[in-house]
């Protein structure tokens, strides 16, 4: 081509400068000297392009692009191919020999001891298992990607198609299985189809029971999952079925690994392989036969650059000259992969940006195909992974405006299957990074195309299954950080519906999934794989939301009682797991979870006991006191906790004791004690406030626990939990806020807003109060301290938002009068 170009080129500069010679307007500029000159200058040009273009040509263009067979046979005996049938006779059924081309008709079938493999660009895979009989009914070999539509009709089939060399549909009599870049074993024995997702996820679609086998609905089935269909009981309703409905009617379960059949297991293997082994011999050659170019700024990249302007002016084919430009660029681009192989990251960088620049009217994406088919295996944190990313966007740039939008969705479920292959490999940390980085897309993705999304509803929904499915099988990822985009996705999904039955039952489904989630969290939690803090924050977020949903669906059911009881269960086993309790307690969970389940019932029976002292004909005791102080001392003492008294607090019962003098080894307690539910409340150790109740047998174990840490385990946890312990009040202090509020209501006659009343010091019985206040037919706002001990508000400030009006200190019975002379005089 170099060749014909430079010839046409000096002849058409030697009949230009013929034809001015010839011109008689122009035969003052026409001296034979001068045209001689000109065509010898034109042609010593013409030359150096040639040579210039030949030593251009053989620079190395890397990428797994050699002639290969399209389609190679591998097999044993016992396997015969069946020829495209010719009118309505029978197919004629001869032993395969591997030299037979592979087309739309041919029919393949295996012996019960044999198999066959159809190996499709050295890359992509057909496997027939014995017993299995098939028919290819489209073959199309010059398309890209390859197609195969392939109709299982009995047996077995593995269907590999990772690399993205071709596409493969596999139909059974109702079903239809795409994998996308996927591997998946498909297994057909009479009306009853088995699909399993070995690798990424694998597309199911459901067909009508016409001739056109019409697709009636569809949807991805994740990796490492299996979907069990009788396709005699598809039911033409499945083309109306929401998405979330399809996949409650025909679920698909998790198969862990050490589960899988050994043959899924190396079939498998065998397709990772030859996806590695693309990838090294890409590296090989790339190694052997590249090159790093020319220095930007040095005097050869000069001289290179003053070259191609040269080839610019005296090339007259667009096209040619377009195809030799773009060469030029995919050059600079293996320049910077060559680099990167050499371990010299930073020139390859350069290199690449470089490449960025220069190549940005690159538009022909078929030549980077090759460089996609190795870039399969290349995933984040490998050395060669901001090339891929750069190749997306090149991507990109090439695809029409309206074809973005898909393209770009593509690549964020390539980065979603990327962190899948990241945890097969055992990379955990890389896969961390790579969902993080995931998440960050996605975030920017929304904010850009939120409108677009609207109308891709079942595509969010389908990503949101896949990564649900990760972040539950994945105990890494269960951190409030992984969790982001599972929830950005599922506020879309549920405003871009529509159908308010539809909105319910997706409803449904993702609270299901959450109380999956938060049960398994809680398992997590108490084998000591997911720290307090990250999960106690995650807990929280999924109740918060779950209950959030919760509320909005608007048909009730029996399946929401179940919701209702399973997320009060779950908030009150996380309430349990940041608790001393759970700390202070043995056993397994549950055990240590109904223990604290009956010291919340012995505080709820506390309370009532309290509240009744203040009401007249209580419940005479049925012990004398010093029966009831003699049972309280032999209970300190069977715990080994040394006091100098226990003091009846005068209650009619004799249950309640105050602790003076009391000691654990060496470390002084204070605090209450009530006989009958064994529960020591009030509690200060060396000062500081327990601010839960303990029972007395745990109590020696909290207080050593106490020194140890140099603080009360409520408070260490209180810390590491964030806004946990401050958003639930302990039994304790629901206690007394409880006395405080009803002194408040009863004997002031206040209207508490109840949401700002706080404890403020537990030992001293005050606490912070918000409260509304008749002033002149108007209700005003005040804030104060209440000691109910003393019945003393004080530090009240009338309308703090406002006015701010100072009052002053004054007893409970005297605070309204207090209110309205501040206010008048103010």
């Amino acid at each position: 081509m170099a060749i014909f170009f430079v010839f046409y080129t000096i002849c058409r500069c030697c009949y230009t400068f013929s034809s001015m010679a010839s011109s008689p307007s122009l035969s003052s500029f026409t001296l034979p000297p001068l045209r001689v000159s000109a065509m010898l200058i034109v042609a010593f040009l013409g030359i150096v392009f040639f040579v210039v273009s030949l030593w251009g040509e053989h620079r190395f263009k890397a990428g797994p692009d050699g002639e290969e067979a399209l389609v190679e046979y591998v097999l044993n005996q016992g396997v015969e191919i069946g020829s495209p049938a010719s009118g309505e006779g029978a197919v004629v059924w001869q032993p395969l020999e591997t030299a037979i081309p592979l087309v739309s008709g041919t029919g393949f079938r295996t012996d019960d001891d044999n198999e066959l493999g159809i190996l499709i660009g050295n890359s992509d895979l057909i496997r027939l298992f014995p017993g299995t009989e098939v028919i290819f009914e489209e073959v199309n070999l010059s398309s890209i990607p390859m197609v195969f539509r392939v109709h299982l009709k009995s047996g077995s089939l593995w269907v590999s198609s990772l690399q993205g060399v071709a596409t493969i549909e596999v139909t059974t009599g109702r079903l239809r299985t795409i994998p996308e870049e996927a591997s998946a074993m498909i297994t057909h024995v009479q009306s009853d189809t088995r699909i399993f997702a070995a690798h990424h996820p694998v597309r199911v679609a459901f067909l009508g029971d016409d001739e056109s086998r019409s697709v009636w609905n569809d949807y991805l089935l994740t990796e490492s999952h299996e979907v069990n269909i009788n396709e005699s009981q598809l039911n033409p309703i499945l083309a109306q079925v929401q998405y979330t409905k399809l996949v409650k009617e025909y679920p698909f379960i998790y198969i862990p690994a050490s589960s899988w059949d050994v043959f899924v297991s190396s079939a498998l293997d065998a397709d990772l392989e030859r996806l590695d082994a693309l990838k090294t011999g890409f590296l090989s050659s790339l190694r052997r036969e590249g090159n790093e170019g020319s220095p930007e700024g040095s005097l050869i990249f000069r001289i290179e650059k003053g070259i191609h302007q040269l080839r610019r002016w005296f090339t007259f084919d667009d096209a040619y000259l377009i195809e030799r430009e773009e060469n030029d660029d995919l050059d600079l681009l293996y320049e910077g992969l060559y680099l990167i192989a050499q371990r010299r990251p930073e020139e390859g960088q350069n290199r690449l940006n470089f490449f960025e620049k220069e190549a940005g009217d690159f538009k022909n994406s078929s030549k980077l195909i090759p460089l996609n088919h190795v870039f399969h295996s290349i995933l984040w944190g490998d050395e060669f992974y901001p090339a891929k990313t750069l190749l997306r966007s090149f991507r990109l740039a090439s695809v029409a405006e309206s074809d973005r939008f898909a393209m770009t969705f593509l690549f964020l479920r390539e980065r979603l299957n990327e962190v899948y292959d990241l945890l097969d490999r055992g990379e955990l940390a890389n896969a961390q990074s790579a969902l993080l980085d995931y998440n960050r897309a996605w975030f920017d993705f929304i904010s850009v195309e939120r409108a677009t999304l609207a109308a891709s509803a079942q595509e969010l929904i389908e990503e949101r299954q896949i990564l649900q499915n990760l972040l539950y099988r994945e105990d890494a990822f269960y951190s409030i950080a992984y969790y982001e985009v599972l929830s950005a996705l599922e506020k879309n999904i549920l405003s871009f519906t529509s159908e308010e039955s539809d909105l319910n039952e997706e409803r449904q489904s993702f609270i299901q999934d959450k109380i999956r989630v938060l049960n398994h969290l809680l398992t997590l939690m108490d084998e000591k794989k997911v720290g307090l803090e990250d999960g106690s924050e995650l807990a929280y977020l999924l109740i918060a939301e779950a209950q959030d949903m919760l509320q909005k669906i608007t048909v009730k059911t029996a399946v929401i009682d179940y919701f209702v009881s399973q997320l009060s269960e779950l908030s009150l086993k996380f309430q349990f797991v940041n608790s001393s309790d759970y700390f202070l307690a043995e056993g397994t969970f549950d055990q240590k979870f109904e223990t604290y389940l009956q010291k919340e019932d012995d505080l709820a029976e506390l309370t009532d006991y309290i509240r009744s002292l203040k009401q007249q004909g209580a419940v005479q005791s049925t012990i004398t006191l010093d029966e009831a102080v003699a049972e309280a001392e032999s209970n300190f003492d069977m715990n080994g906790i040394y006091y100098v008294a226990l003091m009846p607090l005068g209650d009619i019962e004799y249950r309640l004791f105050t602790i003076q003098g009391g000691r654990v080894n060496t470390v002084d307690i204070k605090g209450n004690y009530d006989r009958v539910t064994g529960i020591v409340y009030d509690l200060k150790i060396e000062g500081e406030s327990f601010s839960t109740g303990v029972k007395l047998e745990n109590l020696k174990v909290a207080v050593e626990d106490f020194v140890k840490a140099g603080e009360s385990v409520q408070e260490e946890e209180s810390v590491s939990s964030g806004d946990v312990s401050s958003s639930s009040p302990s039994s304790v202090e629901v206690l007394a806020l409880s006395l405080a509020e009803e002194s408040l209501v009863n004997e002031g006659g206040l209207t508490l807003v109840e949401e700002v009343m706080t404890v403020e010091d537990l030992n001293e019985n005050l606490f912070h109060v918000q409260a509304l206040v008749s002033v002149q037919g108007e209700k005003i706002l005040v804030d104060f301290s209440y000691d109910q001990d003393e019945k003393l508000i004080f530090d009240a400030v009338a309308d703090p938002e406002g006015r701010a009006v100072a009052v002053s200190d004054s007893i409970l019975a005297d605070f309204e009068q207090a209110v309205l002379e501040a206010w008048r005089g103010f």
